[in-house]
């Protein structure tokens, strides 16, 4: 007989062109035979995550419930909510309660291009958090060309997507065989290897070079600014 191309996709077993008997791994076969479905729930082992993560939730629990029972209440308690009490008062003051008072300071609004890394407005430390956002959204695109660099360069891309590739035993017998899409996965995988351990390598670089830049920030923004610890003076060696 003739091989024929299997009519349904992602199908390991075919009954006949349009049926289906047995679909490959991490796909669910329709109730009427005609469809393999891809199966995101098993795919992810959702449930094996829920359940520990659901384990580590109750240790958590069991955990704090046991310490608090075996050293009671924190010693500092009341000294600890007088001290946040006086924060608050403190931070309330600070705010400002009337922007169009008249006072002999004249209030003026900053603009949303503000160098923060110079202009003295909450001091050093919103400009440190603007470079974490910066440096966040470069570890974001670094990886998301990784990804997808190592994925349109995979020839298994079509039969992940969907479409152009389908990895059933009888889909393509004069092209495809079930050898080919075998080494197609290890391929794929050995280039998820490599892509990972080359971004690991970059990432602790960027981490290394971020933490650098940090402190630069921090030196330039004491040099352009006065701030508190300008107006102290440390002295010891007293009897």
């Amino acid at each position: 007989g003739r091989c024929e191309q299997c009519g349904v996709q992602n199908c390991k077993v075919c009954r006949q062109h349009d049926r289906c008997d047995l679909c490959h791994d991490r796909y669910v076969l329709s109730p009427d035979g005609t469809r393999c479905k891809f199966d995101l729930a098993n795919a992810l082992h959702v449930s094996k995550i829920l359940k520990v993560l659901g384990v580590c939730v109750v240790c958590m629990l069991l955990f704090a419930v046991g310490y608090s029972c075996k050293n009671g209440p924190n010693a500092q308690a009341a000294a600890n909510l007088v001290a946040i009490r006086k924060g608050r008062r403190h931070r309330h003051f600070c705010k400002v309660q009337d922007w169009n008072s008249v006072g002999s300071h004249i209030r003026e609004r900053y603009s949303l291009f503000e160098n923060v890394h110079r202009k003295f407005v909450l001091g050093v430390g919103l400009g440190l958090f603007y470079n974490s956002l910066l440096f966040l959204a470069a570890v974001a695109l670094v990886c998301l060309i990784a990804t997808a660099a190592v994925f349109r360069t995979s020839p298994i891309r079509h039969a992940l997507l969907g479409f152009g590739g389908d990895t059933s035993d009888m889909s393509g017998c004069s092209r495809r065989s079930q050898s080919t899409v075998q080494e197609d996965h290890i391929e794929f995988a050995n280039a998820n290897f490599i892509m990972l351990s080359c971004l690991y390598c970059v990432l602790f670089a960027m981490s290394l070079a971020y933490a650098w830049l940090q402190k630069r920030c921090v030196t330039a923004f004491d040099a352009a600014n006065s701030t508190m610890q300008d107006y102290a003076i440390q002295v010891d060696g007293f009897p």
